[in-house]
Parts: C-alpha cells; structure tokens; sequence
C-alpha cells in the first residue's frame, strides 16, 4: 500500500510506495530510493535476548509507582527515564539485576519460598546439587546391621551384638537336650548400645543365621522373634520371622524374614533385642542344637534403616549394602536368584558370565579409612572381582575355588575415603583366574565398616 504525502510524480513526494520504494527530501533533492531493509539475522544471540527484552518489559510494568520513582531517580545522573535505566540494568551481562536464560553466576543467596528447583542432572560434582531420585537410589542401598558374638552383655544370659564383626574366630552356641515342644528358647543377643535412631520404617527385617542339629533325631526347626529392650528392662515385641525349614546334621545357613507392616516407633533409650526359639517334633530322640556366629558366618539382623540417620549413624560409619539394590548396570545381565542355601536366601548372578560384566551402587560415606567386606561364593568357573569407589579400584578378589563355597567373607582394610559424599561403588569382574573356566560370580552383601 502506498503511504506517500503529496502527489507521486511532483517534486514534492515523501513517503513510501509499498515496501520496495521509498521518497524523501535530502536538502534541496528530492530523492526515490529502494526500501532498507534491516536483516533478522536470527542469531542465537538474537533469540536469547528477545524473550529477555519482553520479559523485563513485563517486569517494568509489574513495579509499584514507588519502585517506578526509584528507578526514575536514579536514572536523572544518566540523563534517561526510569524506564530505560532499568531496561538497561535488567539486560545488563551477568551479573545484572536478573540471570539470563542462558546462565551465569550468582552474586548472592535465592530463597525459593517453598518453588521448587526441578530439571536437575545426577550430580557429578561434590557441590553439585542432588535430585530426591537421585537421593533415594543411594538410602535404598543401606540397611542398619548387627552382628552376633560371643561376648556377655551383662544382661541376663543375652550375648552382644555389634554393629561391625569383630573378626574373630567362629563362635558356638549350644543348646540343652530339647525334648518335644513348640517356643523353646535357644540364645538371646542384644544390641551393644542404644539404637541410634527412634523409628524402624516399615519393611522386612532380615536375620541370618547358621545352625545346625548335633545330637538326636526328632525334627526341629527355627525362627527369631524381635524386641526393644527399654531402659526399665521391659521387653516388647516387635516382629516374628517364619518358620525355618527342618535343620538338619549338617550345619546350614538360615535366612529368616520379618514383615513389619508399620513403622515402629523406639525409646531413644532402647537397645535391639534378638531371641532365637525351636520348634521340635515328637518322633525320635531328644535334640541338641548348634547356633554359629562370628568367623565366616556373618550371622546377623538387618532392619530397614530410617533416612534421618544417614549421615549421623549409619552413613557415617557402617553400611550394608544389598547388592540387588543397584543404581545401574555398565555391561551384562545380572539377575537375583532366590536359594535359601545362601545369605538373606538369595543371590546376584552376573548370568553373561563375561569379562567386564559390572554392576554401580550409590552410597553415602563419611571421611575416614573404612575395611570392605564381600560376602560372596567362590567355584570354579568364578572370576576376579574388582570393587571400585569412583572409578578407583579399592579391592580385588579371586572368586575361584576348586570345591564350592557357598558363602565366603572376603575382607580388605584400609580403604581412606578422603571427602564426605555419595559415591558410586562398582562391581566389576576384571579378568580371572588360570584355573577358572569363566567370568561368573555370586554376591549376596557388601559391607564397609569405618575403623578410623
């Protein structure tokens, strides 16, 4: 359309025909010149800063007139209104008054008024900050574990039990002549010292146990009851495990399991009391039971562990690790085989059986040297197992064993974790022995323990 002043063939027109032709006075000329046009380029710049030019627009207009005369004022010594000063501070590089889209530094504290921060990537770095999926793959790696020993507590005819092995040698617990009866009493352990949290979120408790009958024939069979132990000395029930199967004359590893359908609520005060009781059959001769702690059995009790405490209690020094419980797998497939022959009556099998196969776990750990403990088998085609703590190989172990062994304690000290924060722990089978025939493994807990 044209948008001329005066007719287009005098002297006198000023203006433009259409968008290609545009007339003026220059002077005393009067002059007919193509339209200008100014290019959009669309430059990544461009498109970064448009959205940004809107959006302080937008915040101009949002000012109260008191904020408005502010920036007016301040604006008098630039000789610009208020409002090009302050589209000129709000467009400013970093830092100005707003971050850009594209990002900056900081140059002060955000207080998100309960918004909330979404978007993130897993953290890399120390000081990066964690997603609650992120967090909740790392908590779901712990569970707070007591192991059985021989020691008095002092309480009645109860043993202790410690929140680390104590690395002696296997330990015997053996039990009067049993005669039939349901709920007989076998032997007691109780915590070492109070329970450091308050609360046993609801879940399943897991016992573990060997045992085995050494005298008589009647059938006989085990469970495990739980109780806080208060400081008044009263005793309450917690949970019960089921029933074991029938033990036998060979000595066997036992795995029990406790649901508790509710979180349960302790006395910071309490201690963890653990009973072990024996059912027994009428036919045959008259029992006497073996209970084995301590050495390589790695008898203990597992419960699930609150979150509160996973700096001050359990993060901090002691972690069980259940191996199914991974954040992701780098090569093969592992898979988790129930077997009650083994710990917690299951495995985790690399079943690719191939050099390299590799499984990461997040966790927590404070500063400190820590010992590692993998409860693991060891067979014949069973490889070498390298455990790693960001990226760096802490411990390594050669699976393989002529004869079957079902579960091996395998120990390395000295492991010095020189800064706090959630790590990743590698599994990974890094070569193998001339012996073995393959790549395989089987592990049923990783333990780390803070010595120092």
């Amino acid at each position: 359309m044209a948008k001329l002043k005066n007719p287009l063939l005098s002297l006198g027109a000023v203006g433009r025909l259409t968008k290609a032709v545009t007339f003026k006075k220059k002077g005393k000329q009067a002059i007919a010149e193509k339209t200008p046009v100014v290019p959009d380029a669309k430059s990544p710049e461009q498109l970064a800063w448009r959205p940004m030019f809107l959006l302080a627009i937008d915040l101009w207009h949002a000012l109260s007139a008191s904020e408005q005369r502010v920036w007016e004022s301040a604006a008098r010594p630039h000789h610009l209104t208020g409002y090009m000063w302050f589209i000129s501070q709000a467009l400013r590089p970093n830092p100005g008054l707003y971050l850009p889209l594209l990002g900056g530094t900081m140059q002060g504290d955000i207080a998100m008024a309960g918004n909330k921060v979404s978007g993130l990537p897993d953290p890399a770095a120390g000081q990066d900050a964690a997603t609650k999926a992120y967090i909740d793959a790392a908590i779901s790696n712990l569970a707070w574990g007591m192991f059985f020993n021989d020691t008095p507590s002092g309480i009645g005819a109860y043993y202790e039990m410690s929140p680390v092995p104590t690395g002696e040698a296997k330990s015997t617990f053996t039990s009067a002549s049993l005669g039939t009866g349901d709920n007989q009493a076998l032997f007691q352990w109780i915590s070492d010292e109070v329970v450091p949290f308050t609360t046993i979120p609801a879940g399943v408790i897991r016992v573990h146990i060997h045992a085995q009958r050494t005298a008589g024939n009647k059938s006989i069979k085990l469970y495990a009851q739980l109780y806080e132990y208060e400081a008044d000395t009263s005793e309450t029930l917690i949970a019960t495990t089921e029933v074991s199967g029938f033990l036998t004359d060979d000595e066997t590893a036992n795995a029990l399991h406790a649901p508790l359908a509710a979180d349960y609520d302790f006395a910071p005060t309490s201690k963890l009391l653990i009973k072990f009781l024996a059912n027994v059959g009428a036919a045959g001769a008259n029992v006497t039971l073996n209970l084995y702690a301590e050495g390589l059995t790695t008898s203990s009790v597992y419960l699930p562990t609150p979150t509160f405490p996973l700096i001050d209690a359990v993060g901090a020094g002691h972690i069980n690790i259940m191996p199914n419980n991974y954040v992701s797998i780098g090569q093969g497939t592992w898979t988790l085989s129930l077997a009650s022959i083994f710990l917690f009556n299951f495995v985790w099998t690399n079943t690719t059986e191939n050099n390299g196969d590799n499984v990461s776990y997040l966790v927590y750990l404070a500063a400190g040297t820590y010992t590692l403990a993998l409860t693991a088998g060891k067979a014949a085609s069973y490889g070498i197992m390298d455990i790693d703590i960001d990226d760096v190989e802490i411990a390594s172990f050669d699976l393989f064993s002529g004869p079957l062994i079902r579960n091996h304690w395998f120990l390395d000290a000295g492991n010095v974790i020189a800064t706090a924060g959630i790590k990743v722990l590698k599994l990974r089978l890094h070569g193998k022995n001339p012996l073995s025939s393959d790549y395989a493994s089987n592990t049923s807990l990783i333990t780390l323990w803070r010595t120092a």
